[in-house]
């Protein structure tokens, strides 16, 4: 989906209905990230500027990544909570396609949140890390508007922790 015919109210499900590979951008570094979304940039359809990313560099990283990576799809990882207009318009001012907000928030902010990325043209994924109940909140956000959910399991937040644990003690990530 080429990103000039990105709209809101395209048919989303379609466009993810076939396997789609995203790389996750969680660096502190804008020159780190961007030589690595260049590297993988022919084999990946969604470039994720990371939340870590975004408070080191600020939303002028999506930006950037807009402007090195032209065609792709660009998620800004935001995981808002609270006042969603104001970050999912930042968030597509800045160039985004898809803006991450958090499962957590309260349904007000969702909807807030869904009003602006139908104004903005983007499309809203909502991130399940620390949902209990993953399935139904789901639904419930599917009947709120929202387009893409992100699931998490414990398994691969025990793998996460893992890696953590070896690279604290200088193995090498597998």
């Amino acid at each position: 989906m080429p990103t000039d015919l990105m709209a809101y109210s395209m048919d989303i499900v379609e466009y993810f209905r076939s396997p789609r590979l995203q790389v996750a951008l969680d660096l502190l570094s804008s020159s780190k990230a961007l030589k690595i979304a260049r590297q993988v940039k022919e084999s990946v359809d969604i470039v994720e500027a990371g939340t870590p990313l975004i408070k080191a560099e600020g939303i002028k990283v999506v930006s950037r990544l807009k402007r090195a990576l032209p065609g792709k799809l660009i998620l800004a990882d935001m995981k808002t909570l609270d006042v969603g207009w104001i970050e999912v318009c930042m968030a597509a001012d800045a160039g985004a396609d898809i803006v991450s907000i958090s499962g957590l928030a309260p349904n007000e902010v969702i909807e807030e949140s869904v009003k602006a990325a139908r104004q903005k043209n983007v499309i809203i994924e909502a991130d399940l890390l620390g949902v209990k109940e993953q399935v139904t909140r789901a639904a419930e956000l599917k009947k709120l508007g929202l387009g893409i959910v992100c699931p998490y399991s414990n398994r691969s937040r025990k793998e996460q922790d893992q890696l953590r644990k070896q690279s604290q003690h200088g193995e090498e990530d597998r």
